[in-house]
């Protein structure tokens, strides 16, 4: 009986120090009214959400051509201290869709062009999905390290889909530690 109790007692210091060490900074928080200050604006909606997004970010196509949002002189530019990038998308169309975020740091913002900045792709199926990717060890599309610590500019590129306006729902936009992950997991 002692053995066990001590074993609880264990494990729940160990879900304490864990938690302790989590961390989750959102970079676009919606429900609290953020919007982008770069590119298309896009409309905040209830539209398409669900029990962890009460706000969407609507983005829309026109005439064929892509947009993009995000933010260019980025308010919360420290992301060293975390390694996954994630958020949820709603894609509406029928087919798989394609979007694209591009993450630039001080020496990305002094030539903004395909090289100098890091470019990750995401796959949306149709219907909700959650999109993450490990952001730590990125480098531009020329091989050179993001400086984490000095992320100045990020958006998210939407592009027609087989030419036709494609519209998408963007949830929350957060960075995470792998321990918030862990501790989920475990619930």
């Amino acid at each position: 009986m002692k053995v066990s109790k001590i074993l609880t007692v264990v494990a729940l210091v160990f879900c304490v120090i864990s938690s302790a060490n989590a961390k989750k900074m959102y970079i676009m928080n919606f429900e609290k009214g953020d919007m982008p200050s770069d590119g298309t604006m896009g409309t905040l909606t209830e539209e398409n959400t669900d029990k962890t997004n009460k706000m969407m970010l609507k983005v829309s196509t026109e005439g064929g051509k892509q947009v993009y949002f995000g933010e260019w002189g980025a308010k919360k530019g420290n992301w060293s201290d975390y390694e996954l990038l994630k958020f949820k998308v709603f894609n509406p169309q029928k087919d798989i869709i394609r979007i694209v975020m591009n993450i630039g740091d001080a020496d990305s913002q002094k030539a903004w062009d395909y090289n100098n900045r890091a470019q990750l792709t995401f796959v949306c199926r149709p219907g909700a999905s959650e999109q993450e990717v490990q952001i730590q060890g990125t480098g531009t599309n020329s091989g050179r390290a993001i400086d984490f610590k000095g992320i100045r500019i990020w958006n998210i590129t939407v592009s027609p889909n087989g030419g036709k306006d494609t519209t998408v729902y963007f949830g929350n936009i957060y960075l995470e530690t792998e321990e918030e992950e862990g501790r989920k997991a475990k619930k």
